[in-house]
């Protein structure tokens, strides 16, 4: 929920690899295909923040490797490799209370991805689709917790029973850190289908859900490098059947730590000064007339 400080960044490489992420069922839900046997994916991420309060960030998602299996089906070749669709989101921090050592965060997301993706190889929407949540976030020094909801809105895609179309989605997360800068993360995302055509009702496979677990290591200096392991917790489309292996590395901005504010402190009372009279000149003769002025200064009298 939180943004990088003023004229701060983000910079980021995602790497996932997932088993059977497409497949086709029938309908007792049995497997009898699969379009997606194996994908390599790839996403460059970045963000610039200003003012402390708003965050423009983009992720280009990209396929190096995607491994297709038609026959069953008989689709045309599909592409092995290609990019995904670009998306470029503003984030704003709406709320932020800070305590001696917790911090809520409340901010709201809005942005669009656009037909960048090759979608007749499952890579892309083929439309233009908008984005918006919310996110609320809880940080404390013994866990971390983040919910995230809201809407995509997009125009109506069919493959055979498959519809999909504007979804509903949402987030849990969860980290516990541990010593020397490591944390267990937890994170479980899904979408479901808010969009159904006349005469369908919603599926399984309309609404994708899959959690994520793995450490993450973070530096003082703002490196993070982060482990997970996915694995599907519904048949939904784009979730792998048996698991999805993610590699992140991220750098941001550290935050600069607010300075505690000293006590305020007494001034010191200065100790008194003691005044000391000059001698008085020196008079020789005893009459009173200093010897500097005194013109026989030996001689007592008047002179």
């Amino acid at each position: 929920a939180f943004v990088a400080p003023h004229l701060g960044f983000s910079a980021g490489l995602w790497l996932t690899y997932a088993h059977d992420p497409l497949v086709v069922r029938n309908g007792a839900n049995d497997e009898v295909g699969e379009l997606v046997v194996r994908q390599l994916g790839m996403d460059l991420v970045g963000s610039f923040a200003l003012i402390n309060r708003l965050e423009i960030g983009a992720d280009l998602p990209i396929i190096p490797y995607q491994l297709n299996y038609t026959t069953p089906i008989a689709l045309p070749n599909l592409a092995a490799a290609g990019f995904g669709d670009l998306a470029v989101d503003v984030k704003g921090l709406l709320w932020a209370p800070r305590w001696a050592t917790q911090r809520l965060g409340l901010s709201a997301v809005i942005g669009a991805s656009f037909p960048t993706g090759n979608s007749d190889s499952f890579m892309g929407q083929g439309g233009l689709v908008g984005r918006f949540r919310l996110i609320g976030e809880w940080q404390s020094r013994w866990v971390s917790v983040a919910v995230n909801a809201g809407f995509l809105v997009r125009g109506g895609r069919d493959f055979g029973d498959l519809h999909v179309g504007s979804q509903f989605q949402y987030g849990v997360g969860l980290a516990v850190p541990v010593p020397l800068g490591f944390a267990i993360v937890g994170e479980l995302r899904g979408l479901v289908d808010v969009e159904e055509p006349k005469g369908f009702s919603l599926t399984a496979a309309e609404a994708p859900a899959e959690l994520t677990v793995g450490p993450r290591w973070r530096a003082p200096f703002g490196l993070e490098i982060d482990l997970d392991v996915g694995v599907g917790l519904s048949r939904g489309y784009g979730v792998p059947d048996r698991a999805r292996g993610i590699l992140g590395l991220k750098y941001t901005t550290p935050e600069k730590h607010r300075a505690a504010t000293p006590e305020p402190v007494a001034p010191t009372p200065r100790p008194p000064v003691e005044v000391i009279a000059p001698p008085p000149a020196p008079d020789s003769d005893g009459d009173g007339v200093p010897d500097d002025v005194d013109q026989c200064p030996t001689q007592p009298g008047k002179k």
